[in-house]
């Protein structure tokens, strides 16, 4: 709370001081104690309109800003979304792996986040949307088809997922259906996937990715066998380390800038606060598509 002037009052102030912030505390830890982990949403149940668990998608998104999605390896659908998603990451691990002069022919002079990208001595990345120019994707056999056919996977689940939300907000913007229109136009061409690799480290001080949120519509991450994702739950006011509540494969739903700014004013939604921490020696991969409409 901020500091007050001495005065004739100041006793009373500070007492009142006191007991708000002791009562917002007793809020917060009322919060964490009877928080539970947002409960899975199977995708096929998504996809086909199940009424529950469209309600589910909107609370937890509302509540915890984020939600974990589930792929059921018996509906077919869902298969050819895990076997895919396994195609991309046999690719990714050849791919790192090459010299580094051959990763750096993928990098864009002109754009820092597109293509081959390599942050010092803490991660490396490749960054590619559809359109991109040949330059930068990277020659192997079919990893483009892999990765493409990836893509327009999650570009359906969510749009899905912001349809859904959408359409239970009472927001002027999302009503209007040209608009809606002409988002989904935009993020085929402009949404993208990330594959990243985090080096290991034995240095205390290096930060694999520092708290912030995603600047696209909405952000799937899939989860990791190396747990590193951590997210700032609304719902519970304290950091969850999701991956340790969940399965690798599981895919967790972020929040993004530009839902709530397309959303307008008065919209419940906030962009999903999260960071990467991974323990020291351990090397990571992480998956992010970003459903985007950016240039």
């Amino acid at each position: 709370s901020r500091q007050r002037s001495r005065s004739s009052m100041g006793a009373s102030s500070s007492t009142n001081t006191q007991t708000e912030s002791q009562s917002t505390a007793d809020d917060r830890n009322d919060a964490k104690m009877s928080w539970e982990r947002p409960e899975s949403i199977p995708v096929s149940k998504l996809m086909s309109g199940d009424e529950h668990y469209r309600q589910l998608l909107v609370k937890h998104i509302q509540e915890n800003t984020y939600a974990i999605l589930t792929l059921d390896p018996d509906n077919e659908a869902e298969a050819q979304v895990r076997s895919s998603i396994a195609d991309l990451f046999r690719d990714r691990n050849q791919y790192f792996s090459q010299e580094q002069s051959i990763k750096d022919k993928n990098r864009d002079p002109k754009n820092e986040n597109i293509g081959y990208v390599k942050v010092g001595d803490i991660r490396e990345y490749i960054k590619l949307r559809s359109g991109d120019p040949e330059d930068f994707w990277p020659q192997y056999e079919d990893m483009k088809e892999h990765w493409l056919k990836v893509l327009n996977q999650l570009v359906d689940i969510t749009w899905t997922c912001f349809s859904t939300m959408a359409e239970n907000v009472p927001s002027p913007n999302l009503k209007d259906k040209d608009l809606v229109e002409e988002i989904r136009h935009w993020v085929g061409e402009k949404s993208s996937i990330s594959l990243i690799h985090y080096y290991a480290t034995d240095d205390p001080n290096v930060v694999a990715c520092g708290s912030h949120e995603d600047t696209g519509l909405l952000t799937i991450g899939v989860c990791s066998d190396t747990p590193g994702l951590i997210i700032w739950d609304h719902l519970k006011q304290d950091w969850v380390e999701i991956e340790k509540m969940t399965q690798p494969g599981d895919l967790i739903l972020f929040v993004g800038h530009k839902t709530p700014l397309f959303a307008g004013k008065g919209t419940p939604w906030k962009p999903t606060t999260h960071k990467v921490e991974i323990p020291l020696g351990t090397e990571r991969h992480s998956f992010v598509f970003l459903l985007d409409v950016a240039k």
